[in-house]
């Protein structure tokens, strides 16, 4: 799937199906239209008929498209088990919403820019007028600055943490506090804990 602004991954997709003597096909969510976002998940039609993800953040769109073309390239043509398929699917730390003591936790794995995005988007839809406290450790070989400005724009608590297990993989939380001003233009309600060092 060739996201737009991108013609070099796509020409790239066509050069190298040509050299394979296979078919290049690209899912594009401009086939679908009555488009509706809402806390659970997005609904749409496509090639004529109502479906449906249950999985949050209107990017979810792109990935509907993207299974429902590969399956009928794939010679799928049960529509119906496809929409149950597509209607069921999970997948776990992606926007995955759990209770824990008493509070709403959401579990997030996004681990860029877009994702970052999609998910504050995504908060703000399900849990609209409520405060959000923001734990968070990043990859060094991820875009920090990227990551850290899209959680300024919508946690009004952030803490800064390295992922258990990552130790040399992991930004430490001081790197993060350093570059969170710079990004967002102000220190926020910011910290950092040991939590998974």
């Amino acid at each position: 799937m060739a996201k737009p602004g991108l013609p070099e991954i796509r020409a790239f997709a066509e050069a190298r199906c040509r050299e394979l003597g296979t078919t290049c096909i690209f899912a594009d969510t401009a086939e679908a239209d009555q488009v509706s976002t809402d806390a659970a998940g997005v609904g749409f039609r496509w090639k004529g008929k109502p479906w449906r993800i249950n999985l949050r953040g209107a990017y979810q769109l792109e990935n509907a498209v993207l299974g429902l073309s590969a399956l009928e390239v794939a010679g799928f043509t049960d529509h119906s088990c496809m929409g149950i398929g597509l209607k069921n699917a999970v997948l776990p730390g992606r926007f995955q919403v759990e209770s824990l003591r008493s509070r709403t936790v959401v579990f997030d794995v996004g681990h860029n820019p877009d994702a970052a995005e999609s998910f504050g988007g995504a908060l703000q839809q399900k849990f609209s007028g409520k405060k959000i406290c923001m734990v968070t450790g990043i990859m060094k070989d991820k875009d920090i600055a990227g990551i850290l400005a899209a959680y300024g724009k919508f946690a009004d608590r952030l803490i800064l943490t390295r992922p258990g297990g990552s130790a040399g993989r992991a930004a430490v939380p001081e790197e993060l506090e350093k570059i969170f001003p710079i990004v967002t233009g102000s220190m926020g309600d910011l910290s950092h804990g040991p939590f998974g060092n």
